[in-house]
Protein backbone atom coordinates (compact mmCIF):
# COMPACT_ATOMS: atom_id res chain seq x y z
CA UNK A 1 0.00 0.00 0.00
CA UNK A 2 3.02 2.61 0.70
CA UNK A 3 4.44 1.84 -2.67
CA UNK A 4 0.84 2.71 -4.16
CA UNK A 5 0.47 5.64 -2.72
CA UNK A 6 4.67 6.24 -3.61
CA UNK A 7 4.21 5.71 -7.14
CA UNK A 8 0.55 7.99 -7.29
CA UNK A 9 2.08 10.77 -5.27
CA UNK A 10 4.95 10.80 -7.98
CA UNK A 11 2.66 10.37 -11.27
CA UNK A 12 0.55 13.48 -9.93
CA UNK A 13 3.58 15.92 -9.06
CA UNK A 14 4.71 14.65 -12.55
CA UNK A 15 1.12 15.70 -13.90
CA UNK A 16 0.31 12.35 -14.95
CA UNK A 17 -2.94 11.97 -12.31
CA UNK A 18 -5.03 13.95 -15.05
CA UNK A 19 -4.81 11.33 -18.08
CA UNK A 20 -6.57 9.36 -15.47
CA UNK A 21 -9.87 11.62 -14.70
CA UNK A 22 -11.06 10.90 -18.49
CA UNK A 23 -14.36 9.77 -16.87
CA UNK A 24 -17.32 11.95 -16.75
CA UNK A 25 -18.25 11.24 -13.16
CA UNK A 26 -18.62 14.43 -10.83
CA UNK A 27 -16.67 13.04 -8.41
CA UNK A 28 -13.55 11.95 -10.03
CA UNK A 29 -13.42 16.20 -11.32
CA UNK A 30 -13.74 16.97 -7.75
CA UNK A 31 -11.45 14.50 -6.29
CA UNK A 32 -8.95 15.44 -9.36
CA UNK A 33 -9.81 19.91 -7.90
CA UNK A 34 -8.78 18.69 -4.59
CA UNK A 35 -5.44 16.59 -5.15
CA UNK A 36 -4.24 19.32 -7.14
CA UNK A 37 -4.70 22.31 -4.19
CA UNK A 38 -2.97 20.08 -2.20
CA UNK A 39 -0.33 19.14 -3.97
CA UNK A 40 0.53 20.81 -7.13
CA UNK A 41 1.64 19.81 -10.40
CA UNK A 42 5.65 20.63 -10.83
CA UNK A 43 6.16 24.44 -12.42
CA UNK A 44 8.37 22.81 -15.41
CA UNK A 45 5.86 19.91 -16.53
CA UNK A 46 2.70 21.85 -15.95
CA UNK A 47 2.67 22.74 -19.75
CA UNK A 48 4.82 19.19 -20.70
CA UNK A 49 3.81 16.62 -23.34
CA UNK A 50 2.31 13.25 -21.70
CA UNK A 51 5.73 11.22 -23.16
CA UNK A 52 7.57 13.67 -21.17
CA UNK A 53 5.79 13.65 -18.10
CA UNK A 54 5.57 9.95 -18.93
CA UNK A 55 9.70 9.78 -18.66
CA UNK A 56 10.55 12.16 -15.91
CA UNK A 57 7.79 9.92 -13.61
CA UNK A 58 9.28 6.77 -14.70
CA UNK A 59 12.94 7.46 -14.18
CA UNK A 60 11.73 8.76 -10.50
CA UNK A 61 10.44 5.61 -9.70
CA UNK A 62 13.64 3.61 -10.52
CA UNK A 63 15.67 0.81 -12.20
CA UNK A 64 12.08 -1.48 -12.24
CA UNK A 65 10.28 1.19 -13.85
CA UNK A 66 13.21 2.67 -16.25
CA UNK A 67 13.24 -0.82 -17.67
CA UNK A 68 9.17 -0.97 -18.45
CA UNK A 69 9.62 2.28 -20.11
CA UNK A 70 12.14 0.56 -22.55
CA UNK A 71 10.11 -2.28 -23.05
CA UNK A 72 7.15 0.21 -24.01
CA UNK A 73 8.99 1.89 -26.01
CA UNK A 74 8.73 -0.51 -29.02
CA UNK A 75 5.33 -0.52 -28.70
CA UNK A 76 4.69 1.77 -31.29
CA UNK A 77 1.04 0.26 -31.87
CA UNK A 78 0.36 1.56 -28.63
CA UNK A 79 1.86 5.13 -28.18
CA UNK A 80 2.39 7.53 -30.70
CA UNK A 81 5.47 8.74 -32.00
CA UNK A 82 5.93 11.66 -29.65
CA UNK A 83 5.49 9.44 -26.54
CA UNK A 84 8.33 6.54 -27.88
CA UNK A 85 10.58 9.18 -28.42
CA UNK A 86 10.35 10.55 -24.90
CA UNK A 87 10.69 6.86 -23.88
CA UNK A 88 13.48 5.86 -26.28
CA UNK A 89 15.89 8.17 -23.97
CA UNK A 90 15.53 6.21 -21.18
CA UNK A 91 18.02 3.94 -22.75
CA UNK A 92 20.70 5.04 -20.59
CA UNK A 93 19.34 7.66 -17.66
CA UNK A 94 19.74 4.83 -14.95
CA UNK A 95 21.36 5.80 -11.57
CA UNK A 96 24.21 4.03 -10.18
CA UNK A 97 24.61 2.09 -6.95
CA UNK A 98 27.46 2.19 -5.26
CA UNK A 99 29.95 0.10 -4.76
CA UNK A 100 29.63 -1.26 -1.08
CA UNK A 101 26.48 -2.73 -2.47
CA UNK A 102 28.34 -4.35 -5.43
CA UNK A 103 31.25 -5.77 -3.45
CA UNK A 104 28.98 -7.46 -0.83
CA UNK A 105 27.20 -9.24 -3.99
CA UNK A 106 30.71 -10.53 -5.41
CA UNK A 107 31.41 -11.00 -2.38
CA UNK A 108 28.48 -13.12 -1.26
CA UNK A 109 28.37 -14.82 -4.45
CA UNK A 110 32.05 -15.87 -4.59
CA UNK A 111 32.36 -16.94 -1.06
CA UNK A 112 35.77 -15.84 -0.78
CA UNK A 113 37.95 -11.87 -1.48
CA UNK A 114 37.82 -10.23 -4.76
CA UNK A 115 41.69 -10.60 -4.85
CA UNK A 116 41.55 -14.22 -4.72
CA UNK A 117 39.55 -13.84 -8.74
CA UNK A 118 40.68 -10.81 -10.05
CA UNK A 119 44.63 -9.26 -9.77
CA UNK A 120 42.64 -6.01 -10.40
CA UNK A 121 39.22 -4.47 -10.19
CA UNK A 122 38.29 -1.18 -10.74
CA UNK A 123 35.80 -0.17 -8.57
CA UNK A 124 34.00 2.79 -10.28
CA UNK A 125 31.24 1.35 -13.10
CA UNK A 126 31.88 2.16 -16.46
CA UNK A 127 28.31 1.30 -17.45
CA UNK A 128 25.17 1.39 -15.45
CA UNK A 129 21.47 -0.49 -16.39
CA UNK A 130 18.62 -0.92 -14.82
CA UNK A 131 19.28 -4.19 -14.23
CA UNK A 132 22.97 -4.34 -13.68
CA UNK A 133 26.42 -2.50 -13.75
CA UNK A 134 29.35 -3.33 -15.48
CA UNK A 135 33.01 -3.16 -13.99
CA UNK A 136 36.42 -3.36 -15.66
CA UNK A 137 39.15 -6.08 -13.57
CA UNK A 138 41.62 -8.37 -14.68
CA UNK A 139 42.27 -11.99 -14.23
CA UNK A 140 45.04 -13.74 -11.48
CA UNK A 141 46.67 -14.44 -14.98
CA UNK A 142 47.69 -10.50 -15.60
CA UNK A 143 46.68 -11.23 -18.93
CA UNK A 144 43.41 -11.24 -19.77
CA UNK A 145 40.95 -8.30 -18.99
CA UNK A 146 36.94 -9.02 -18.58
CA UNK A 147 34.05 -6.77 -18.21
CA UNK A 148 31.58 -8.23 -15.30
CA UNK A 149 28.25 -7.57 -14.83
CA UNK A 150 27.16 -7.15 -11.50
CA UNK A 151 23.11 -7.88 -10.60
CA UNK A 152 21.65 -4.59 -8.92
CA UNK A 153 20.79 -5.46 -5.03
CA UNK A 154 17.72 -7.24 -4.45
CA UNK A 155 16.62 -6.66 -8.13
CA UNK A 156 14.38 -9.73 -8.05
CA UNK A 157 12.68 -9.13 -5.14
CA UNK A 158 11.88 -5.23 -6.26
CA UNK A 159 10.53 -6.83 -9.59
CA UNK A 160 8.50 -9.43 -8.16
CA UNK A 161 6.90 -6.83 -5.97
CA UNK A 162 6.28 -4.38 -8.38
CA UNK A 163 4.61 -7.13 -10.88
CA UNK A 164 2.26 -8.10 -8.22
CA UNK A 165 1.28 -4.96 -7.86
CA UNK A 166 0.88 -3.49 -11.52
CA UNK A 167 -1.18 -6.96 -11.87
CA UNK A 168 -3.73 -5.60 -9.14
CA UNK A 169 -3.27 -1.83 -11.43
CA UNK A 170 -4.09 -3.92 -14.54
CA UNK A 171 -7.34 -5.49 -13.03
CA UNK A 172 -8.86 -2.28 -11.76
CA UNK A 173 -8.25 -0.77 -14.69
CA UNK A 174 -9.77 -3.21 -17.23
CA UNK A 175 -12.62 -3.02 -15.26
CA UNK A 176 -13.34 0.84 -15.41
CA UNK A 177 -11.64 1.52 -18.88
CA UNK A 178 -12.68 -0.04 -22.02
CA UNK A 179 -9.18 1.76 -23.37
CA UNK A 180 -7.23 -0.59 -21.09
CA UNK A 181 -9.54 -3.65 -21.74
CA UNK A 182 -8.40 -2.58 -25.78
CA UNK A 183 -4.48 -2.64 -25.00
CA UNK A 184 -5.02 -5.62 -22.84
CA UNK A 185 -2.68 -4.18 -19.58
CA UNK A 186 -2.88 -7.55 -18.35
CA UNK A 187 -1.55 -8.83 -21.39
CA UNK A 188 1.01 -6.72 -21.87
CA UNK A 189 2.06 -7.55 -18.08
CA UNK A 190 2.77 -10.48 -18.82
CA UNK A 191 4.99 -9.55 -21.33
CA UNK A 192 7.00 -7.25 -19.55
CA UNK A 193 7.08 -9.94 -16.91
CA UNK A 194 8.65 -12.40 -18.87
CA UNK A 195 11.40 -10.53 -20.41
CA UNK A 196 12.16 -9.34 -17.21
CA UNK A 197 12.89 -12.68 -15.85
CA UNK A 198 14.96 -13.48 -19.24
CA UNK A 199 17.36 -10.95 -18.57
CA UNK A 200 17.52 -11.31 -14.89
CA UNK A 201 18.68 -14.70 -16.00
CA UNK A 202 22.52 -14.58 -16.22
CA UNK A 203 22.57 -18.43 -16.97
CA UNK A 204 20.31 -17.39 -20.10
CA UNK A 205 22.32 -14.91 -21.73
CA UNK A 206 25.48 -17.15 -20.99
CA UNK A 207 23.50 -19.76 -22.87
CA UNK A 208 22.30 -17.09 -25.65
CA UNK A 209 25.62 -15.62 -26.03
CA UNK A 210 27.44 -18.91 -27.21
CA UNK A 211 24.55 -20.28 -29.41
CA UNK A 212 24.61 -17.20 -31.07
CA UNK A 213 28.63 -17.37 -31.53
CA UNK A 214 28.77 -20.92 -32.57
CA UNK A 215 25.55 -20.41 -35.07
CA UNK A 216 27.62 -17.57 -36.65
CA UNK A 217 30.98 -19.23 -36.74
CA UNK A 218 29.08 -22.41 -38.36
CA UNK A 219 27.73 -20.36 -40.90
CA UNK A 220 30.95 -18.90 -41.74
CA UNK A 221 30.51 -15.60 -40.24
CA UNK A 222 33.74 -13.94 -39.53
CA UNK A 223 32.72 -10.55 -39.67
CA UNK A 224 30.66 -10.81 -36.61
CA UNK A 225 32.44 -11.26 -32.92
CA UNK A 226 30.87 -12.51 -29.59
CA UNK A 227 32.47 -11.35 -26.24
CA UNK A 228 34.23 -15.27 -24.35
CA UNK A 229 31.89 -15.74 -21.43
CA UNK A 230 33.70 -17.07 -18.39
CA UNK A 231 31.03 -19.29 -17.49
CA UNK A 232 33.08 -21.18 -14.70
CA UNK A 233 33.17 -17.91 -12.53
CA UNK A 234 30.15 -16.32 -13.39
CA UNK A 235 26.48 -17.04 -11.97
CA UNK A 236 23.23 -16.16 -10.96
CA UNK A 237 24.79 -12.62 -10.03
CA UNK A 238 27.67 -11.99 -11.91
CA UNK A 239 28.30 -12.61 -15.21
CA UNK A 240 32.30 -12.42 -16.66
CA UNK A 241 32.99 -12.18 -20.03
CA UNK A 242 35.80 -11.16 -22.24
CA UNK A 243 36.45 -7.31 -22.37
CA UNK A 244 37.04 -6.25 -26.22
CA UNK A 245 38.69 -3.11 -26.95
CA UNK A 246 35.90 -1.58 -29.41
CA UNK A 247 34.21 1.50 -31.17
CA UNK A 248 30.74 2.71 -29.84
CA UNK A 249 28.48 2.58 -33.17
CA UNK A 250 27.07 5.91 -32.38
CA UNK A 251 30.70 7.58 -31.80
CA UNK A 252 30.60 8.94 -34.99
CA UNK A 253 34.02 10.80 -34.43
CA UNK A 254 35.75 7.83 -33.53
CA UNK A 255 34.23 5.92 -36.80
CA UNK A 256 35.99 8.74 -38.71
CA UNK A 257 39.55 8.78 -36.72
CA UNK A 258 38.98 4.38 -36.97
CA UNK A 259 38.88 5.01 -40.72
CA UNK A 260 35.70 2.48 -40.13
CA UNK A 261 34.26 2.18 -44.15
CA UNK A 262 30.34 2.80 -42.71
CA UNK A 263 28.78 1.17 -45.97
CA UNK A 264 30.50 -1.93 -45.41
CA UNK A 265 29.96 -1.78 -41.38
CA UNK A 266 26.03 -0.78 -42.26
CA UNK A 267 25.70 -3.77 -44.87
CA UNK A 268 27.18 -5.95 -42.06
CA UNK A 269 24.65 -4.94 -39.57
CA UNK A 270 21.66 -5.91 -41.81
CA UNK A 271 23.06 -9.24 -43.36
CA UNK A 272 23.64 -10.08 -39.20
CA UNK A 273 20.10 -9.61 -38.26
CA UNK A 274 18.32 -11.47 -41.92
CA UNK A 275 20.83 -14.22 -41.23
CA UNK A 276 20.15 -14.83 -37.63
CA UNK A 277 16.18 -13.83 -38.09
CA UNK A 278 15.45 -16.04 -41.37
CA UNK A 279 18.45 -18.82 -41.05
CA UNK A 280 19.14 -19.14 -37.43
CA UNK A 281 15.57 -18.39 -36.05
CA UNK A 282 17.41 -17.22 -33.00
CA UNK A 283 18.11 -13.36 -32.98
CA UNK A 284 19.68 -10.87 -30.90
CA UNK A 285 16.42 -8.49 -29.59
CA UNK A 286 17.87 -6.20 -27.97
CA UNK A 287 20.12 -4.40 -30.95
CA UNK A 288 20.56 -0.71 -29.83
CA UNK A 289 23.76 1.45 -29.63
CA UNK A 290 24.87 0.58 -26.08
CA UNK A 291 24.78 -3.69 -27.20
CA UNK A 292 26.80 -3.01 -30.28
CA UNK A 293 30.14 -2.13 -30.82
CA UNK A 294 32.90 -2.23 -34.26
CA UNK A 295 36.66 -2.79 -34.38
CA UNK A 296 39.29 -1.65 -37.10
CA UNK A 297 39.26 -5.05 -38.67
CA UNK A 298 35.37 -3.98 -39.68
CA UNK A 299 33.59 -6.69 -37.58
CA UNK A 300 30.41 -5.96 -35.92
CA UNK A 301 30.94 -6.61 -32.41
CA UNK A 302 26.98 -7.39 -30.12
CA UNK A 303 26.88 -7.76 -26.19
CA UNK A 304 24.37 -8.59 -23.69
CA UNK A 305 22.12 -11.60 -25.44
CA UNK A 306 20.15 -11.50 -22.20
CA UNK A 307 17.13 -10.86 -24.60
CA UNK A 308 16.97 -13.14 -27.70
CA UNK A 309 14.33 -13.69 -30.41
CA UNK A 310 12.96 -17.34 -31.84
CA UNK A 311 10.89 -18.08 -34.62
CA UNK A 312 9.80 -21.37 -35.84
CA UNK A 313 10.14 -22.42 -39.57
CA UNK A 314 6.16 -21.53 -39.63
CA UNK A 315 6.92 -17.78 -38.14
CA UNK A 316 9.99 -17.21 -40.51
CA UNK A 317 7.91 -18.32 -43.89
CA UNK A 318 5.18 -16.30 -42.94
CA UNK A 319 7.01 -12.99 -42.01
CA UNK A 320 9.55 -13.73 -45.43
CA UNK A 321 5.92 -14.00 -47.38
CA UNK A 322 5.15 -10.94 -45.64
CA UNK A 323 7.73 -8.80 -46.40
CA UNK A 324 8.05 -10.24 -49.88
CA UNK A 325 4.38 -9.13 -50.43
CA UNK A 326 4.42 -5.74 -49.71
CA UNK A 327 7.89 -5.63 -52.06
CA UNK A 328 5.68 -6.89 -54.78
CA UNK A 329 2.79 -4.66 -54.08
CA UNK A 330 0.83 -8.26 -53.33
CA UNK A 331 -1.64 -7.79 -51.04
CA UNK A 332 -3.61 -9.93 -51.27
CA UNK A 333 -0.40 -12.45 -51.13
CA UNK A 334 -0.24 -10.53 -47.67
CA UNK A 335 -3.94 -11.23 -46.32
CA UNK A 336 -3.48 -15.01 -47.22
CA UNK A 337 0.10 -15.05 -45.35
CA UNK A 338 -1.76 -13.52 -41.96
CA UNK A 339 -4.92 -15.84 -42.22
CA UNK A 340 -2.26 -18.52 -43.24
CA UNK A 341 -0.65 -17.73 -39.83
CA UNK A 342 -3.21 -18.44 -37.20
CA UNK A 343 -3.00 -15.63 -35.28
CA UNK A 344 -6.55 -14.09 -36.05
CA UNK A 345 -8.84 -15.00 -33.27
CA UNK A 346 -11.96 -14.58 -35.83
CA UNK A 347 -12.65 -14.67 -39.28
CA UNK A 348 -10.98 -11.76 -41.47
CA UNK A 349 -12.38 -9.26 -43.72
CA UNK A 350 -9.99 -10.69 -46.46
CA UNK A 351 -11.19 -8.17 -48.81
CA UNK A 352 -11.53 -4.90 -46.20
CA UNK A 353 -7.79 -6.20 -45.03
CA UNK A 354 -5.94 -5.95 -48.48
CA UNK A 355 -7.64 -2.53 -48.79
CA UNK A 356 -6.23 -0.72 -45.92
CA UNK A 357 -3.31 -2.67 -46.16
CA UNK A 358 -2.36 -1.08 -49.68
CA UNK A 359 -3.58 2.58 -47.82
CA UNK A 360 -0.69 1.73 -45.47
CA UNK A 361 2.18 0.39 -48.38
CA UNK A 362 1.67 2.34 -51.48
CA UNK A 363 2.19 5.79 -50.28
CA UNK A 364 5.61 4.48 -49.91
CA UNK A 365 6.24 3.76 -53.09
CA UNK A 366 5.95 7.36 -54.11
CA UNK A 367 9.25 7.85 -52.27
CA UNK A 368 13.08 7.43 -52.97
CA UNK A 369 14.15 3.67 -51.76
CA UNK A 370 16.46 5.23 -49.09
CA UNK A 371 13.45 7.79 -47.88
CA UNK A 372 11.12 3.95 -47.29
CA UNK A 373 10.97 3.28 -43.69
CA UNK A 374 10.44 -0.60 -43.40
CA UNK A 375 10.13 -0.30 -39.35
CA UNK A 376 7.58 2.32 -40.02
CA UNK A 377 5.39 0.55 -43.02
CA UNK A 378 5.77 -2.46 -40.30
CA UNK A 379 4.66 -0.52 -37.10
CA UNK A 380 1.40 0.62 -39.24
CA UNK A 381 0.80 -2.52 -40.60
CA UNK A 382 0.71 -4.20 -36.76
CA UNK A 383 -1.79 -1.44 -36.02
CA UNK A 384 -3.89 -2.24 -38.56
CA UNK A 385 -4.20 -5.75 -38.01
CA UNK A 386 -5.11 -5.35 -34.21
CA UNK A 387 -8.19 -3.57 -35.02
CA UNK A 388 -8.79 -6.69 -37.50
CA UNK A 389 -8.46 -8.65 -33.80
CA UNK A 390 -5.45 -10.59 -35.52
CA UNK A 391 -3.33 -11.21 -32.01
CA UNK A 392 0.71 -10.13 -32.20
CA UNK A 393 2.23 -13.08 -31.34
CA UNK A 394 5.50 -11.85 -28.59
CA UNK A 395 8.19 -13.15 -30.91
CA UNK A 396 6.86 -11.13 -33.74
CA UNK A 397 6.85 -7.99 -31.06
CA UNK A 398 10.40 -8.60 -30.59
CA UNK A 399 10.80 -9.07 -34.10
CA UNK A 400 9.10 -5.72 -34.94
CA UNK A 401 11.68 -3.78 -31.65
CA UNK A 402 14.51 -5.03 -33.41
CA UNK A 403 13.49 -3.98 -37.12
CA UNK A 404 13.43 -0.75 -35.75
CA UNK A 405 17.01 -0.61 -34.02
CA UNK A 406 18.34 -2.46 -37.04
CA UNK A 407 16.78 0.58 -39.50
CA UNK A 408 18.00 3.23 -37.07
CA UNK A 409 21.25 1.97 -36.39
CA UNK A 410 21.79 1.34 -40.45
CA UNK A 411 20.55 5.03 -41.18
CA UNK A 412 22.85 5.95 -38.29
CA UNK A 413 26.05 4.43 -39.35
CA UNK A 414 25.12 5.11 -43.28
CA UNK A 415 22.51 7.45 -44.06
CA UNK A 416 22.43 6.57 -47.75
CA UNK A 417 21.54 2.73 -46.77
CA UNK A 418 18.70 1.38 -49.20
CA UNK A 419 17.38 -1.43 -46.53
CA UNK A 420 14.76 -1.95 -49.30
CA UNK A 421 17.67 -2.68 -51.64
CA UNK A 422 19.49 -4.82 -49.09
CA UNK A 423 17.07 -6.74 -47.71
CA UNK A 424 14.85 -7.71 -51.23
CA UNK A 425 17.42 -9.98 -52.60
CA UNK A 426 18.24 -11.88 -48.95
CA UNK A 427 14.38 -12.94 -48.92
CA UNK A 428 13.75 -13.75 -52.52
CA UNK A 429 16.50 -16.14 -52.01
CA UNK A 430 15.45 -17.72 -49.02
CA UNK A 431 11.97 -17.89 -49.89
CA UNK A 432 13.45 -19.81 -53.00
CA UNK A 433 15.36 -21.98 -51.17
CA UNK A 434 12.73 -23.09 -48.42
CA UNK A 435 9.91 -23.26 -50.45
CA UNK A 436 10.84 -23.57 -53.72
CA UNK A 437 12.23 -26.83 -55.28
CA UNK A 438 15.24 -26.60 -53.19
CA UNK A 439 13.08 -26.41 -49.65
CA UNK A 440 11.46 -29.42 -51.11
CA UNK A 441 14.74 -31.62 -51.95
CA UNK A 442 15.78 -30.01 -48.16
CA UNK A 443 12.93 -31.09 -46.29
CA UNK A 444 13.35 -34.53 -48.02
CA UNK A 445 16.59 -35.00 -46.78
CA UNK A 446 15.53 -33.83 -43.27
CA UNK A 447 12.63 -36.66 -43.27
CA UNK A 448 15.16 -39.06 -44.67
CA UNK A 449 15.90 -40.25 -40.85
CA UNK A 450 12.63 -40.42 -39.40
CA UNK A 451 11.29 -42.82 -42.31
CA UNK A 452 14.59 -44.67 -42.57
CA UNK A 453 13.67 -45.66 -38.80
CA UNK A 454 9.48 -45.47 -38.94
CA UNK A 455 9.61 -48.37 -42.09
CA UNK A 456 12.05 -51.46 -40.38
CA UNK A 457 9.35 -51.10 -37.88
CA UNK A 458 6.52 -51.09 -40.31
CA UNK A 459 7.75 -53.96 -41.89
CA UNK A 460 8.19 -56.05 -38.69
CA UNK A 461 4.94 -55.27 -37.44
CA UNK A 462 3.61 -56.48 -40.58
CA UNK A 463 5.87 -59.40 -40.35
CA UNK A 464 4.58 -60.23 -36.67
CA UNK A 465 0.65 -59.95 -37.64
CA UNK A 466 1.55 -62.75 -40.33
CA UNK A 467 3.19 -64.81 -38.06
CA UNK A 468 0.38 -64.34 -35.45
CA UNK A 469 -2.48 -64.78 -37.40
CA UNK A 470 -2.04 -68.44 -39.22
CA UNK A 471 -5.51 -68.71 -40.10
CA UNK A 472 -5.66 -65.09 -42.02
CA UNK A 473 -1.98 -65.91 -43.77
CA UNK A 474 -3.59 -66.91 -47.53
CA UNK A 475 -5.55 -64.02 -47.03
CA UNK A 476 -3.13 -61.33 -45.67
CA UNK A 477 -0.38 -62.67 -48.20
CA UNK A 478 -2.82 -61.33 -50.95
CA UNK A 479 -2.97 -57.93 -49.15
CA UNK A 480 0.45 -58.10 -48.71
CA UNK A 481 0.70 -58.59 -52.10
CA UNK A 482 -1.00 -56.07 -53.51
CA UNK A 483 0.15 -53.44 -50.89
CA UNK A 484 3.85 -54.27 -52.15
CA UNK A 485 2.63 -53.62 -56.17
CA UNK A 486 1.28 -50.38 -55.17
CA UNK A 487 4.41 -49.59 -52.50
CA UNK A 488 6.31 -50.20 -55.74
CA UNK A 489 4.70 -48.30 -58.34
CA UNK A 490 3.99 -45.37 -55.34
CA UNK A 491 8.69 -45.60 -54.95
CA UNK A 492 9.35 -45.79 -58.96
CA UNK A 493 6.79 -42.65 -59.49
CA UNK A 494 7.97 -41.06 -57.04
CA UNK A 495 12.28 -41.34 -57.51
CA UNK A 496 11.24 -40.35 -61.18
CA UNK A 497 9.94 -37.34 -60.17
CA UNK A 498 12.55 -36.69 -57.36
CA UNK A 499 15.66 -37.36 -60.25
CA UNK A 500 13.66 -34.62 -62.71
CA UNK A 501 13.03 -32.14 -59.99
CA UNK A 502 17.25 -32.89 -59.49
CA UNK A 503 18.21 -32.41 -62.82
CA UNK A 504 16.62 -29.39 -63.23
CA UNK A 505 18.14 -27.96 -60.34
CA UNK A 506 21.72 -28.88 -61.38
CA UNK A 507 20.90 -27.53 -64.74
CA UNK A 508 19.06 -24.35 -62.97
CA UNK A 509 15.66 -24.72 -65.45
CA UNK A 510 12.56 -23.77 -64.14
CA UNK A 511 9.93 -26.71 -64.13
CA UNK A 512 7.04 -26.58 -65.82
CA UNK A 513 4.83 -27.42 -62.52
CA UNK A 514 5.41 -26.31 -59.01
CA UNK A 515 5.32 -29.27 -56.03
Amino acid sequence: MVRLIQILFIAHRNGLSKYLVDNKASFCKVFYIWLFLLLPIKKELRTAGFGLKLRVTLEELGPFYIKLGQILSIRPDIFNDDVISELSGLQSNVKQFPWSKANEIILNAYNRPIRDIFVEFNETPIAAGSISQVYKARLLNGKAFVAIKVKRPNIEKDINTDIILLRKVAILLEALSKTARYYKIKQIINEIEYRLHLELDFYKEIVNTQELARMHRDNGDRNVVFPKIYAEISNQSILVMEWIDAIPIDDDNALTVNKINRKQLAETGLNTFFTQVFNFGVFHADMHPGNIMCNSKQQFILLDCGLVGRLSEIDKKIIAMIFLSFFDRNYSGFVRAVEDSGWATQKIDANKLEERIRYICEPSFNKQMDEISLAQILVNILKELRLFNVQIPPQLILLQKTIINVEGLGKLIDPTLNIWEKSTPFLSKWVANQIGIRGFIKHLKSEIPYWSYIIPNMLRSHHESVVSNKTKLIEIEHNLSNINKSIKTFLWLFCSLLITFIIFELLKITPPFEL
